[in-house]
């Protein structure tokens, strides 16, 4: 899409550059083209006092002008009391100096300056014309040319219930013209038939550059224009100036390839109209750029004009559009008849409550723009069956996407924006796309939803939504609301590798991930926490419809509770702070939860030693403290953390001690606190004191007995150290120490387990307090998280059994290699099976299938070969299995292989894994790789039985390559499944 945009940009500099030579070409057959000088006095063609108004003057000027004359405007105020006009003449009108053109025609809704072309012929088809096709047959082309415009449109209304007028169609550049037949310049969009009435107009096109005039009119609400070009081509309007056009500044109508740069465009704010830039009745190829337009109802709009046909490929790009505040001011504006609408690095303001673009096309782009203090993009009703794509935008203060109505959409893509300070970042409701893609978005200080998807789709049709890499903090109420409005609808919900933080109101409403009547979600590898503790949910899931939700790997820390849910589902592998079980609300349901884990390991106490106080217990407290105080003395701690579910310190990465620090507030430190990590001698939380370590039983030394890393008795050297400068303020964070070796001496035995004790290397003007377990916030307590090790492990072994459409009832069992692709005998593909019992899905890091390739060797192939890798629907038996079979005297549902893809759709064409080996490459006996990661994991966590891999190729025709199966008697070749896993 870049590299288009970059084409278009570039192509339209080039016709602005060559604009003045092109007009006088295109009249060279009619003797020389000349300048017409008009002026207020001087040595010029046409003087104003030589006519009753300045109106006529201008106009008289026109007329006397042939086709690819330039006419020149002396500086001046001009009076326009009269429209002025002209037809059919190619004209450069140039303004000289400062020319003002005041208006004060009094004629409503109609330009006051108006250049246009002619309209030559309208004509049925013949035949058929096919969508793809740029050739159409007309019943009479005998009035046609080579480079006139083509209007084409069928007897069809396009969007019937809001504009009831409207019929279906485009506009074309005619190439070519032989016969009857017609040459487009592009492939037509749809497909038009004689049956529906399809029409064509022809228009003989005009060439106009507008330069450097301002078009004064007189009032900013009121229902005058300023400059409107029809039937123009390969034109321009630059460096002008508009203001107080209540109606528009600028219309378009019917024009192809039209550039409007670097002009001052104000006060177009007629209610219900009220156009900086109108472009409507099927223009075409508009490049507006680096323009200022502003206090505009629309700075910019694609209208549907009087009648027929759509407004294609439009670029909005380097302006600078500033709104207005009466009614219905979205900056820009775009009806149903528009489609390849690109809108991107402008700098927009919308007035609070409006939008940067109010987006009613059939297909468009908004990216890289900056918005301040509106709504990026709000998606109004429509019928619509076209992309749209917003991508790095920057929007402040106001919604990113915002739904107006029941869009009817193919794909919406939103991506890699950044949106703060808003109500919602996506709010998509009552929607009806079939693929909605959010990804890699960030969306801070939000007062209501991060993203709130409500689809209500009209059909049960599948409808594929992805939610990943997004970033969501500080919202009011849910990070992500998320509803299947239409319970017979099959959507498919990912929701992956999300961070939502902060969710700011208590309230069973105000949750991490809202989930509502959502059928198979998968809720995968997203990263939920709260670091107020005012989230009442990590993930909650709700409603009658809710059914058969996947959530998994997913680590939840702070807030209240971890995840609740209602439906069938399976809730496995997740990590939880605190560690708390997930609640089904209905076990009746038969929900799957197991295998859910806490990287944070229980707290059991946490004692102050205060020097001040010998012989009082402090277990109770919300802090804990070290260091010391000038007059008081020192201070110290102790901790103890369950390490009972390790019994192998092998199995340690990594043992990290977490410690939020928040006093003293504000205030610096005489010195430094380097904290240390020392083993503590055994100690009685009930009864541990500065002098005493159990009840009547005091320490060896007052203040704590402890043994250095090297294991001597009241050592300095520390297990672990940090250092908090005097000049550094607490910051309400975690600090962080590596306590590996200490817990690992634990869990191996070597020591009893008597926790940390904590204190400061040196213990005088430099006390700082950390929360304790006991302040109330789980967000804020003292954490030890472990980390363990990984391995890597190879199955071999496999099942895997060749499918050959040239023998359908052939089962290739014990061949020494596998298949796939096509060549003219028919289509290979393969299915494999490895055996996964022993291991389970927390286990799991990532998944490999290694296959050698080594056939044909020395040869390339007509087509690149992409290999796929999905789940067969059901188990299968290797002695039986054939391209007609599955096991014995049952057949597949599709010969071939009945497979699932990775949106559970069956025969989908979304792989689990794929590998592209070019036709160009040639076999090289080495091993290649695919990512099984995902359907292995659904394997392991019992989402679905192991059917193992269904392998073929995208396309299954010039593509032949074999591998090494199980059976190629060299273990070196076969394939191979590797897997890493936690030990």
């Amino acid at each position: 899409m870049e590299r288009n945009l970059e084409a278009r940009i570039l192509a339209a500099y080039i016709i602005l550059l060559l604009l003045m030579c092109t007009v006088t070409t295109s009249t060279a057959a009619s003797g020389e083209s000349s300048t017409i000088t008009v002026g207020k006095s001087g040595a010029v063609d046409y003087l104003t006092t030589n006519y009753k108004t300045d109106s006529a003057c201008i106009q008289a000027a026109l007329n006397a002008a042939k086709s690819g004359d330039t006419i020149i405007v002396r500086e001046g105020k001009y009076n326009l009391v009269n429209q002025v006009s002209q037809q059919n003449k190619d004209l450069c009108i140039i303004g000289e100096g400062d020319v003002i053109f005041n208006i004060n025609t009094g004629i409503a809704s109609q330009p006051a300056f108006y250049i246009y072309g002619k309209k030559i012929d309208t004509e049925y088809l013949a035949i058929n014309a096919a969508k793809g096709k740029t050739q159409i047959v007309l019943n009479d082309a005998s009035n046609v040319q080579k480079f006139d415009l083509i209007k084409i449109w069928k007897d069809v209304q396009w969007c019937p219930d809001d504009y009831p007028q409207q019929k279906t169609g485009e506009m074309y550049l005619i190439e070519s013209v032989s016969g009857n037949t017609v040459t487009l310049n592009q492939p037509l969009i749809r497909d038009y038939s004689t049956s529906d009435n399809s029409v064509s107009e022809i228009y003989r096109p005009i060439r106009v550059q507008i330069d450097n005039i301002k078009f004064q009119n007189c009032d900013s609400t009121g229902d005058l224009e300023g400059l409107a070009l029809r039937y123009c081509k390969d034109s321009s309007i630059t460096n002008c100036w508009f203001d107080d056009n209540g109606q528009a500044s600028i219309r378009l109508f019917s024009c192809f390839n039209v550039e409007v740069t670097g002009n001052f465009i104000s006060d177009s704010n007629r209610a219900g109209r009220g156009y900086g830039v109108s472009i409507a009745d099927a223009t075409a190829f508009v490049n507006i750029h680096d323009n200022q337009i502003e206090n505009c109802r629309h700075c910019i709009m694609s209208g549907t004009g009087k009648f027929k046909a759509l407004n294609r490929d439009i670029i909005i790009w380097n302006n600078t559009l500033v709104g207005s505040s009466v009614t219905d001011a979205n900056v820009i504006d775009a009806h149903p008849m528009t489609i390849d609408y690109t809108v991107t690095e402008n700098t927009i303001y919308p007035k609070p409550g409006f939008y940067a673009f109010y987006d009613g096309t059939l297909k468009s782009v908004f990216s890289d723009n900056y918005v301040y203090g509106g709504g990026g993009v709000k998606r109004r009703g429509s019928v619509d069956d076209g992309q749209h794509i917003i991508k790095d935008n920057r929007v402040e203060g106001g919604t990113l996407y915002q739904t107006a109505g029941n869009g009817v959409g193919d794909t919406l893509q939103i991506i890699s924006n950044v949106n703060e300070n808003s109500v919602y970042g996506v709010n998509l409701y009552n929607e009806d796309y079939r693929n909605v893609v959010i990804e890699k978005n960030t969306f801070n200080s939000l007062s209501v939803n991060g993203i709130l998807l409500a689809m209500q789709p009209t059909t049960t049709d599948s409808m594929n939504v992805t939610i990943s890499n997004n970033i969501i903090s500080n919202a009011q109420k849910n990070g992500m609301y998320l509803k299947r409005s239409n319970a017979n609808n099959k959507m498919n919900l990912e929701i992956k590798n999300n961070t939502i933080k902060n969710v700011n109101l208590v309230s069973e409403y105000h949750n991490g991930i809202y989930l509502v009547d959502t059928w198979r979600a998968n809720v995968e590898n997203n990263f939920i926490y709260d670091e107020k503790g005012t989230m009442y949910l990590g993930i909650r899931e709700t409603g009658s419809n809710a059914d058969w939700n996947y959530i998994h790997d997913n680590i939840i820390s702070g807030g209240s509770k971890s995840i609740r849910t209602v439906g069938k589902n399976t809730i496995c592998e997740n990590n939880f702070d605190p560690a708390e079980a997930p609640v089904n609300h209905a076990p009746i349901n038969d929900a799957v939860i197991k295998g859910n884990i806490s990287d944070f390991l229980p707290l059991i106490q946490d004692s102050r030693l205060r020097e001040d106080s010998p012989g009082t217990v402090f277990k109770d407290v919300p802090y804990i403290d070290l260091g010391g105080m000038d007059g008081v003395g020192a201070y110290r701690n102790l901790l103890l953390f369950d390490l009972s579910e390790y019994d192998d310190s092998d199995l340690i990465e990594k043992a990290t001690l977490s410690l939020f620090w928040y006093y003293p507030a504000g205030i610096e430190r005489p010195e430094d606190t380097i904290v240390e990590i020392y083993r503590p001698k055994s100690w009685n939380p009930s009864y541990v004191t500065w002098n005493n370590c159990d009840l009547n039983k005091p320490w060896g030394i007052a203040g704590g007995e402890w043994f250095g890393k090297n294991n001597v008795a009241q050592g300095s050297i520390p297990y672990a150290t940090i250092t908090l400068k005097g000049s550094n303020l607490p910051d309400n964070s975690y600090h962080e120490l590596d306590v590996t070796d200490l817990v690992k001496e634990y869990v191996s035995g070597k020591y009893e387990n008597t926790g940390f004790l904590i204190k400061a290397r040196t213990e005088s003007g430099n006390y700082v307090a950390f929360y304790s377990s006991d302040c109330g916030n789980e967000s804020q307590i003292p954490k030890l998280k472990v980390t363990k090790k990984t391995v890597y492990e190879t199955i071999t072994g496999t099942n895997d059994n060749r499918l050959r459409e040239a023998s359908p009832e052939t089962v290739f069992q014990d061949k020494p290699f596998i298949d796939v692709g096509g060549m003219s005998v028919g289509r290979y593909r393969d299915v494999m099976l490895f055996n996964l019992r022993d291991y389970t899905n927390s286990d799991i890091i990532n998944a490999t299938l290694y296959l050698c390739w080594y056939y044909p060797e020395g040869s390339s192939r007509p087509e690149d070969t992409v290999i796929e890798v999905y789940r067969p629907a059901s188990t299968w038996n290797p002695n039986y299995v054939s391209w007609n079979k599955k096991d014995k005297d049952i057949e597949w549902s599709t010969s071939g292989g009945d497979w699932y893809d990775k949106n559970s759709v069956l025969q989908g064409s979304a792989p689990y894994a794929i590998l592209t080996l070019e036709g160009s490459d040639i076999p090289d006996n080495r091993y290649y790789k695919l990512d099984v990661t995902d359907l292995v994991k659904e394997y392991t966590s019992g989402k679905y039985e192991n059917t193992g891999f269904l392998i073929k190729a995208r396309t299954e025709s010039n593509n032949y390559i074999a591998f090494y199966s199980s059976d190629c008697g060299n273990e070196s070749q076969m394939p191979k499944l590797i897997l890493e896993r936690r030990m």
